[in-house]
């Protein structure tokens, strides 16, 4: 049903207490109302996993949150996209929910972002509300990375610092005494009577601040409350009197004792959760001392356990209070110390948090709190050394994303027979690297890691200084000789053995390192186009895998893994089928993965289309290309006067134009992804002279090779009823067929999966149901039906309408940014590439995959 937003604003509080029900619930004139949102309200007034902070759930925090939020769609599109994702885990992750929390999501984040930028006029209660429940969504939906949602964190943090939201006390204490409140406007903006409301929402968001530093992101906004801690106290006492002057006569007498009782549980979770910031702090700092850690850990023996008498509340606690410890614990061991058993203290506290979640979680599902007790059963469960403990933790862990963290840790740990590092363990909470099915995490891996990124860091000037010879220097396909040597040169400076002129073609060179085990290559193109030079950015193709080659041979060189890594010089990518010789030539036999990636203008706004892991990505792991066929058509005819005999002569030009016209024709019958194009290169001399040749070069592309080729055969016959129609004889010139793009999904899993880690922070989407064929087609389309490949796409700052092959591009393609770009993308495929290299699993994934997907052989291609 539709539902309408008054044309006039109205003053929330002013609304009658009946007005909570979800069922006559006023709101944007824009929202649409379905089954699925009325579920969501109607999950949200009685479910929602909360911090009640009374009996009554239509006097509570979130209850008022629901109020402001249905005047503003910005909050109520991402309520109830918070809503559904969490209803979503009772329904076997019901895809229909996902979908319609990701539309609700995406229409507020859009929302969101306007109402943010310094010259918006929106409510900051509203904006607030709608922050948290962004951060209540990101923690559970999987589509976020955890770089994106740091990026969130971040906003959130520079709106509340740009209005000095911190400074709402106006009039009491410190934040009296602060000339800068005054000059305000945000805080201006707001009455007394809306002060306590968000008051109380910068509680709740400063503590999923706190928890998104825990899983791997965020916490700018907690370290900024944290630095004054006098203020941040302030506020989390005004907030006290939220209810009470919210509802002023309405505000039921018995209540006011529920939150004088609740005020224990609100101190103890304000006392508590910064020490988790504290924690952090110490460990990511490289400066931090066992004294440091000290006054941490006195910080804590110091909390008095909650034990207030509401225990629906307290259950909820007391297990926080020593799951607390638990991260204390574990963050501080050294790498050393991380398989020593627990002490008494620790044992003390998981019996302590599974006896207490035994008792509380006994409602099923759908019960608020199945989710307060996340956290704690976390941290119980990795710790416990029962399997059957872990496994009871393991089936009632309520999201996926945090089900998989839980599984991917236990399965670390039972392999390695040690704690998980907990710098591992934030990212695997997080979202990102999930050893096993992606990146390595093994200590040998991550030391190799590191050793490819300080590497690839360490040769910047030799690689700016590569890109920019090449870029400089634009050559034609089988002519790029100054790249060859330039190239050549550079390695052998970097004591490399090259193997210059390499595979029989000219142009060509091969670079090896490492010994024994799987065989990883970086494909490097440089040839540019005719007229308007590196229109396509090769030179920072051929950057990014030089780059990807020194880091991954650096990490070989470092270590005993067994491996070779491999550089290839892949010349004449633009029509010459470089990669084709190569292939003949038996270069990729022994390979088990080879990887490139390709420039390309910025993607499309994240509303324009579903991405997975990120929002605003800066490429793409997955993408097809088109397979494309060329080949000359030439008609022979006879010579004649045009004027005294034409009747003694046979037109080739009247071939040609038959011809054109038959494919012109054709089009009509093909399919929407087919593609005809064609130049007619000779159509003959002087006018008065019955032309007797004419060559035309046709060009067809479609989904697969199979289909490019039946395409071809249409397209021929066109040629022969021409040749019919005019008495004149065909003949055809057949150039090399590139064939379609077969990305292997494992590998580009594993650039995904690198490119968001904060190392590289440069997110990507990797969509492999939704993203449409690239319509292009490349040689390293053939490469990929013969070893398992992978042809990623990253983007560069370019102006509208600078697309690959224009000149606009051309500029783009030789900026610093540009560079600094493809070192990023660079990075991500060294990281794959070790991961190849090293995890048996991970290469036995990418060869069943591409055994499976082949659809056609080498003999079908070749």
């Amino acid at each position: 049903m539709h539902v309408h937003w008054p044309s006039q604003p109205m003053d929330v509080m002013s609304l009658p207490s009946l007005g909570v029900s979800w069922q006559n619930m006023v709101l944007s004139q824009e929202f649409v109302q379905t089954g699925k949102e009325s579920d969501a309200l109607q999950y949200y007034t009685s479910l929602y996993p909360t911090m009640q902070s009374s009996k009554n759930v239509r006097w509570t925090s979130y209850m008022i949150m629901l109020r402001y939020s249905s005047q503003e769609p910005v909050a109520m599109h991402l309520l109830i996209a918070a809503s559904l994702i969490d209803l979503t885990t009772a329904h076997d992750d019901n895809m229909d929910l996902c979908r319609a929390a990701q539309a609700h999501a995406k229409a507020g984040m859009y929302l969101l972002e306007a109402a943010m930028t310094p010259d918006a006029k929106h409510d900051p209660v509203s904006v607030v509300i709608a922050c948290f429940f962004l951060y209540r969504y990101m923690a559970v939906a999987q589509e976020f990375n955890a770089v994106m949602m740091a990026k969130w964190s971040d906003s959130v943090f520079n709106y509340v610092k740009r209005n000095r939201l911190e400074n709402l006390c106006a009039g009491t204490g410190l934040a009296a005494r602060d000339p800068l409140t005054t000059h305000n406007t945000a805080l201006a903006a707001i009455t007394h009577e809306k002060r306590s409301h968000l008051a109380r929402l910068m509680i709740w968001i400063f503590y999923e601040d706190i928890f998104a530093s825990i899983r791997g992101y965020g916490g700018s906004l907690a370290r900024h409350l944290c630095a004054k801690p006098e203020r941040a106290r302030e506020i989390f006492q005004y907030s006290g009197g939220e209810l009470e002057s919210s509802w002023g006569a309405e505000y039921p007498e018995r209540e006011i004792l529920d939150d004088v009782e609740n005020a224990p549980i609100l101190t103890f979770l304000y006392d508590t959760i910064p020490l988790y910031a504290e924690v952090n702090k110490v460990v990511d700092s490289s400066q931090s001392s066992d004294a440091d850690k000290a006054a941490v850990e006195d910080k804590i023996e110091k909390l008095e356990e909650p034990r207030p008498r509401l225990m629906i509340n307290a259950d909820y606690m007391v297990p926080f209070f020593y799951a607390l410890r638990i991260y204390c614990f574990r963050s501080f061991l050294t790498d050393d110390c991380l398989a020593i058993p627990s002490p008494p203290v620790i044992q003390s506290c998981v019996t302590s948090i599974l006896q207490l979640a035994q008792r509380s979680l006994s409602r099923g599902l759908l019960d608020p709190m199945r989710a307060r007790f996340q956290w704690p059963l976390f941290m119980a469960g990795i710790e416990t050394k029962d399997t059957i403990h872990k496994e009871w933790v393991q089936s009632k862990m309520k999201t996926a994303k945090m089900s998989m963290a839980f599984q991917t840790v236990i399965c670390l740990e039972e392999e390695s027979q040690r704690r998980t590092p907990m710098a591992l363990l934030r990212r695997i909470l997080g979202g990102q690297n999930c050893p096993g099915r992606s990146i390595p995490a093994t200590k040998p891996a991550m030391a190799e890691q590191e050793v490819a990124m300080r590497a690839i860091d360490g040769y910047d000037a030799e690689l700016r200084g590569i890109n920019k010879k090449i870029f400089d220097n634009p050559e034609l396909g089988y002519e790029e000789f100054q790249a060859h040597d330039n190239i050549v040169s550079l390695l052998r400076s970097l004591k490399f053995e090259v193997t210059p002129h390499a595979f029989g073609v000219q142009t060509s060179f091969s670079c090896e390192v490492g010994a024994g085990g799987r065989v990883v290559v970086y494909n490097a193109e440089y040839d540019a186009l005719p007229d308007i030079g590196h229109a396509c950015g090769h030179n920072l193709i051929a950057t990014s895998s030089i780059a990807s080659f020194l880091g991954v041979a650096a990490a070989l060189k470092s270590s005993s893994t067994p491996g070779r890594v491999r550089l290839y010089g892949t010349p004449a990518e633009e029509g010459g089928g470089g990669k084709v010789r190569l292939i003949d030539a038996g270069a990729y036999k022994d390979v088990d993965a080879c990887l490139m990636v390709h420039p390309g203008p910025p993607m499309p706004p994240p509303r324009s289309l579903d991405y997975h892991g990120c929002c605003v990505p800066s490429g793409s792991a997955y993408g097809r290309t088109l397979a494309s066929k060329k080949f000359n058509v030439t008609f022979t005819g006879q010579e004649a006067h045009a004027a005294m005999a034409p009747f003694q002569g046979r037109n080739a030009l009247d071939a040609v134009v038959l011809g054109y016209n038959g494919v012109s024709m054709l089009r009509q019958q093909t399919r929407p992804h087919d593609r005809i194009h064609s130049v007619i290169m000779s159509g003959g001399t002087r006018p008065n002279v019955i032309t007797s040749f004419t060559k035309t070069q046709y060009c067809v592309r479609s989904d697969t090779l199979k289909e490019a080729t039946a395409l071809e055969t249409r397209v021929k016959a066109c040629m022969e009823g021409a040749a019919t129609a005019t008495a004149c004889e065909v003949d055809y010139e057949v150039d090399n067929a590139y064939a379609d793009l077969r990305p292997n999904r494992t590998i580009c899993s594993l650039y995904a999966d690198a490119m968001a880690l904060p190392c590289i922070d440069s997110p990507v989407a990797c969509d492999f149901e939704h993203a449409p064929p690239v319509p292009g087609s490349t040689d390293q389309g053939n490469v990929s039906y013969v070893v398992p490949s992978f042809h990623g796409g990253f983007a560069i700052p370019c102006p509208p309408g600078a697309y690959n092959h224009t000149k606009g591009f051309t500029a783009c393609a030789g900026t610093d940014e540009a560079h600094k770009l493809a070192i990023d993308a660079a990075k991500g495929m060294a990281m794959a590439g070790l991961a190849i290299l090293n995890d048996e699993a991970v290469a036995a994934k990418i060869w069943e995959e591409f055994k499976a997907n082949r659809a056609l052989d080498e003999k079908e291609l070749y």
